[in-house]
């Protein structure tokens, strides 16, 4: 059976398909993005969409992207540097949109939208690229 969204048909997609999607898309703020190093081996860390994992020579952190924002905003990053966690958290709202975006049931006229969800995640993962380059420069492509 189809439902009817803004003159397009949107096939009912079988329960374990729906979900098997939506878990797909939910692994996107999973995955890592990036693996960098700290100065001279310093310290080393693994960035993911919703917070980073670092070890440095002063002990090991879990920094989440609320608290980077915190940083940013009490000044403590400030510059080029305060510019990747605001690139970064855009892109984080985008992942966000395009998991909404398959994961409201197509019932919801108006929101199901698997183009959309394809299209905000392929944004998301722009936009961390962007927010890698602002931090680490040109030459890191």
């Amino acid at each position: 059976m189809a439902g009817k969204t803004g003159g397009h048909m949107i096939p009912e997609l079988p329960k374990w398909r729906y979900w098997t999607l939506v878990g797909l898309t939910a692994l996107i703020f999973f995955v890592p993005v990036s693996v960098y190093g700290i100065g001279s081996m310093l310290g080393a860390g693994v960035q993911f969409p919703l917070f980073r994992y670092q070890d440095t020579y002063m002990g090991t952190n879990v920094i989440t992207i609320v608290r980077d924002l915190e940083y940013v905003l009490e000044g403590t990053i400030t510059g080029k540097s305060a510019l990747m966690p605001i690139v970064w958290i855009t892109g984080v709202f985008s992942g966000v949109i395009g998991l909404l975006s398959v994961a409201v049931p197509a019932r919801m006229h108006g929101w199901y939208s698997p183009r959309r969800g394809g299209v905000c995640i392929m944004g998301a993962g722009f936009l961390y690229l962007v927010a890698l380059v602002v931090q680490y420069g040109p030459p890191f492509l």
